[in-house]
This record gives structure tokens, C-alpha cells and sequence, in this order.
């Protein structure tokens, strides 16, 4: 399957979805694989294990002396999906990924405007613009920014949504 550290990925900070398929194979299709990795993962030097001869299930009808590597099986699957929400891992008490975003709240100082607060942040320091600030009196106070990482989800994700995804109510 799959393992993601809940507090180095943001993966499952939201909602995350896995199929997970289970292949039934005989013992002897077993064996070949096993085998084929062991080969795969010898080192090069005197004190590994050396390479062996593999025998497959494969033929070559043609001239069957010569030796074909691969395997041929017909499996039975079982197969599985699941959404794992935000809820399910706060109940294990797992710890939450930190994005580290640090919401920018700037004020106009002196001679700058919110126009030029906007264009320095946004054209020149590459900011996103995020949210307004408003007062009681429902006047502009204040404009907020952050990084394009956190505020916009296109930099790390996609906005296609699969066709399997189901959306939480």
C-alpha cells in the first residue's frame, strides 16, 4: 500500500482517496518474482550474491532450448477504494502538516496608497492579494497577502477533478 506522514505531506490535509487492489498468485509465480529481485539487487563485488540462472513459465515454441524470461499468470483481483477525511486522522491524534504561510496584513503608511500597496505586494514582490480588511464602519483598513504556495492551489495541486473524487458535504 502506501504510507504518507501525516505532519510532511499535505496530502491528507483536506481529504485523500486510495484504491487498493489485491492480486492472488500461486507460490510458484511468487517464487520467480522473489528471485528476480534477488538478482536485480546484487552488488557488484565478490562478497554478493551472484547471479543465478531464472526459469520461467515461458516458452519459445520455436526453439524451446532457449531460455525466455518473464512469467505468465492470470490472477484473481480484489480491489477497494477508500476516502480517508481530516476527521478520521485528528481522531488517531496523528500530527497536522504546517504549511508555514504567514498571512501579510499591511497597512498604508505615509505617502502610499492601497494602489500602491497592491502593485509593490502583488507585481513586484510577487505576493498574492488574499482578503480585504475592513473597520466596524465597514472602511478599508487594511489589505492581506500571502505566498503564491499558500494562496493560490494551483502551485501545488490541480484544479481537475477526478472522476472517482466525491465531494464532502
Amino acid at each position: 500500500m502506501t504510507f504518507i506522514a501525516s505532519d510532511l505531506s499535505d496530502r491528507i490535509t483536506i481529504r485523500y482517496y486510495i484504491k487498493v487492489s489485491q492480486f492472488a498468485i500461486t507460490e510458484e509465480e511468487y517464487i520467480f518474482w522473489d528471485l528476480l529481485k534477488q538478482i536485480n539487487e546484487a552488488g557488484g563485488d565478490i562478497f554478493h550474491r551472484q547471479p543465478f540462472q531464472l526459469f520461467s513459465n515461458l516458452h519459445n515454441s520455436e526453439t524451446p532450448e532457449d531460455q525466455v524470461l518473464g512469467y505468465f499468470r492470470v490472477a484473481a483481483v480484489r480491489s477497494s477504494s477508500f476516502y480517508i477525511d481530516v476527521d478520521d486522522l485528528q481522531e488517531l491524534g496523528l500530527p497536522s502538516y504546517d504549511y508555514g504561510c504567514k498571512w501579510m496584513i499591511v497597512e498604508p503608511e505615509g505617502i502610499l496608497t492601497f494602489d500602491d500597496i497592491y502593485d509593490l505586494y502583488t507585481r513586484i514582490l510577487k505576493y498574492v492579494f488574499t482578503a480585504p480588511v475592513y473597520n466596524d464602519e465597514m472602511h478599508l483598513i487594511a489589505l492581506v497577502f500571502n505566498t503564491p504556495r499558500c494562496a493560490d492551489c494551483r502551485v501545488t495541486g490541480n484544479l481537475l477533478k477526478p472522476d472517482f473524487w466525491v465531494d464532502t458535504d
